[in-house]
C-alpha cells in the first residue's frame, strides 16, 4: 500500500500539487462530526506552487492509498515560521460547514431530507464569495419536520444538521 498527498482545489477538486514531502502522522474520521491533525511541508523538496497549494481555506490536502483518496482535509491555517517548512493545520472539510450560517428560514411540515437538501442549496453551495460544491444524495423528503433558523441566532449550517440528525429518526 503506497501512501501519498495531493492538494487540490477546494471549489473544483482539481489536483493543484503533488506533495510527496507532505509529513502527517494522524488522520481520523468519524460519523457526524469534523475531526482536524496538522501537517508539515518541508519547503526545499515542495512544487514551486506550494504557495497556491496550501492556500487556507482554498486547498484540500488529499491522502491517497494506491491512488484512491481515503482522507481529506481542508487548510484551516498555514504557518511559516524561521525554518524550512511550513506547518498546516488541517481540518475535515465537514468544518467548513462550521463557518457557514443559517439565515431567516422556516421549515413546516417539510422532509427532513428536503430540509437538509434546501440548508446546503442556500448556505453552502453558494455565498457571496462562492462555496463548496458539496453533491447530496437522498431518497424522497423524508419525516415531516418543522425548523425554524433566524440569522441573529448565528446557528451554523453543522449545527442546524447535528441538530435534526439528533432526533429520533433523523437523516
Amino acid at each position: 500500500m503506497a501512501l501519498s498527498w495531493v492538494a487540490t482545489d477546494a471549489r473544483t477538486g482539481a489536483v493543484v500539487a503533488d506533495l510527496p514531502g507532505l509529513e502527517c502522522s494522524t488522520v481520523k474520521r468519524s460519523i457526524c462530526r469534523y475531526e482536524s491533525t496538522t501537517a508539515t511541508l518541508p519547503i526545499p523538496t515542495a512544487p514551486e506552487n506550494w504557495r497556491d497549494a496550501t492556500r487556507p481555506g482554498g486547498s484540500v490536502m488529499i491522502l491517497l492509498s494506491d491512488g484512491v483518496p481515503i482522507w481529506g482535509g481542508m487548510v484551516t491555517q498555514r504557518t511559516r515560521d524561521l525554518t524550512d517548512s511550513v506547518s498546516l493545520s488541517l481540518a475535515t472539510v465537514e468544518a467548513y460547514l462550521d463557518r457557514r450560517f443559517v439565515g431567516d428560514v422556516t421549515y413546516t411540515a417539510t422532509g427532513q431530507n428536503a430540509i437538509v437538501a434546501a440548508i446546503f442549496a442556500a448556505y453552502v453551495t453558494t455565498g457571496p464569495r462562492g462555496g463548496l460544491p458539496f453533491r447530496l444524495a437522498y431518497t424522497g423528503a423524508g419525516t415531516l419536520r418543522d425548523r425554524s433558523y433566524l440569522r441573529s441566532d448565528r446557528k451554523t449550517v453543522y449545527s442546524a444538521l447535528t441538530e435534526l440528525s439528533a432526533v429520533l429518526g433523523g437523516p
